[in-house]
């Protein structure tokens, strides 16, 4: 009976001190609850700034600590930091309290007690109240683009060493997204960093206008005189000039209309030594030779021949009045090159051209030569491809390296100088490991030229167009010729 009393008692005792911790535990709650009211619930944030269990002083000063500190910005491998202040950012903490005063409001019913006693609890976000001056923070985006931003550079010519120096790409705040990555930054306690967006304006490369600046850059240095240059890109079909529908005298570039004339005319299988003679030794001999023989004995005939030749082809300021070496002065032909009267360079009345209609004379011939072009479709059988390779290959025995030959190491060059005491020229078609092309160069002077200049000149143009195409390698100077070569 007894030990039955002590199991009764036991369990009542038990249960006396189970009440009690109970009753000591709910009214720690009870007093921790009371006690919190006044502090932020669960797992409170301020945008993403941590306020759980801080009174609102608390949270408002720690959210303004945080989002007022700087700002850092990468423009590209530039580093700005960027004061809040400076854009009139700040937290407006008026709304921050209401926000904040009606949060706890809603904590502090007994009805929350249960939730609180168990644990139970949830998260709460409140979005940031901020403001900032609109027009200071265009302001601001205005001065970083202006000290950052880079306009497109196009390549730039180098005279001293006839090349062109390498372009630069642009680059340009782009505004909006700028100020939605900055304003983003600004309400963040964490992401303070921005890689400001930039778009990349390419500059596209070089371009036949940047060997044309190189060009006149060299040119600048020849004086007393004028100078024509004519080149073309034959795969892209750009090209440049310098007073390249100009009229200038000729009688070199002639003696190349004059084998296409022959070959052309003649039906024979190849180029005739006299042919080859005539472009190669430059003899006005060996040329009249070849008139004759195109006019079937009369040298004259031979010229009218050629002259209709030439404007089938499209040539109307390139022409030979009469042969060469003759007494009598030639006959005036006129010309829309040597009509014009705002440049003159005095040309010769026998034989004239121009730097574009001898390097267009070039550039059929290479088209021809791979079947395409206007020869075949004029001429026919007479200006096949294989007519045309005939032609080219009588010019290619003028394999003197000088002047643009010179200037083309690693190239196949058809070319052809044109000289006398006051014009000095060449003229070719390049077929260079980076591209093929045509060039022509003449340049006049108001005295008599010296070779020892002008071959420089010459030849330092050819030097830079052959860097232009082949990837700005551009060929070592050339020696000046002592002397002329073959008219």
């Amino acid at each position: 009976m007894k030990r039955r009393l002590t199991i009764k008692s036991a369990v009542t005792t038990a249960l006396v001190i189970l009440g009690v911790i109970v009753a000591v535990l709910v009214a720690g709650s009870i007093a921790s609850f009371l006690s919190s009211r006044d502090r932020l619930p669960g797992t409170t944030t301020i945008g993403d700034v941590d306020v759980t269990g801080l009174t609102i002083n608390e949270a408002v000063t720690r959210t303004n600590r945080l989002l007022l500190s700087p700002v850092a910005l990468r423009y590209q491998s530039s580093i700005i930091q960027m004061d809040p202040a400076s854009i009139d950012f700040q937290v407006n903490n008026v709304v921050l309290n209401f926000q904040l005063d009606k949060l706890l409001a809603a904590q502090k019913g007994f009805d929350k007690l249960p939730d609180y006693i168990l644990r139970r609890t949830k998260e709460t976000r409140l979005e940031i109240p901020y403001q900032y001056s609109e027009e200071k923070l265009s302001g601001y985006l205005d001065g970083m683009a202006k000290d950052n931003d880079r306009a497109t550079k196009a390549p730039q010519p180098d005279a001293s060493g006839l090349q062109i120096s390498p372009g630069q790409d642009g680059v340009l705040l782009n505004r909006s997204e700028a100020q939605r990555l900055l304003l983003n930054a600004l309400t963040s306690s964490s992401a303070r960093f921005v890689d400001l967006p930039v778009d990349v304006i390419p500059y596209g490369g070089a371009t036949i206008q940047s060997l044309g600046d190189l060009i006149k850059a060299r040119l600048a240095k020849f004086n007393g005189g004028i100078a024509g240059v004519y080149v073309k890109d034959l795969k892209t079909g750009q090209s440049f000039a310098v007073n390249g529908d100009i009229a200038f005298s000729g009688q070199g570039w002639l003696k190349l209309t004059i084998a296409l004339e022959s070959i052309r005319s003649t039906g024979q299988s190849g180029a005739s030594q006299t042919v080859v003679s005539a472009v190669t030794d430059g003899t006005n001999a060996k040329a009249n030779e070849v008139l004759a023989a195109i006019g079937q004995g009369d040298a004259q005939v031979g010229v009218n021949q050629l002259n209709q030749t030439l404007k089938r082809m499209g040539l109307v300021n390139t022409f030979l009045a009469q042969p060469y070496d003759q007494s009598s002065t030639p006959p005036t032909v006129f010309t829309p090159a040597n009509t014009r009267i705002d440049i003159n360079a005095s040309p010769d009345p026998l034989a004239q051209t121009t730097p574009a209609e001898i390097s267009l004379f070039l550039e059929m011939l290479e088209q021809c030569h791979n079947g395409t072009g206007g020869l075949p479709l004029a001429f026919g059988k007479d200006l096949n491809a294989a007519k045309c390779d005939q032609i080219l290959g009588a010019i290619g025995q003028n394999n003197a390296r000088i002047l643009i030959s010179a200037a083309s190491p690693g190239a196949v060059v058809f070319r052809r100088q044109s000289w006398d005491a006051n014009n000095h020229g060449d003229a070719a078609l390049v077929r260079s490991p980076g591209g093929v092309y045509v060039l022509a160069v003449m340049l006049h002077g108001n005295t008599a030229l010296n070779w020892g200049e002008t071959s420089l000149l010459i030849s330092d143009i050819a030097r830079a167009a052959y860097g232009y195409f082949n990837s700005g390698q551009t060929p070592a100077a050339v020696p000046a010729l002592n002397a002329a070569p073959p008219r």
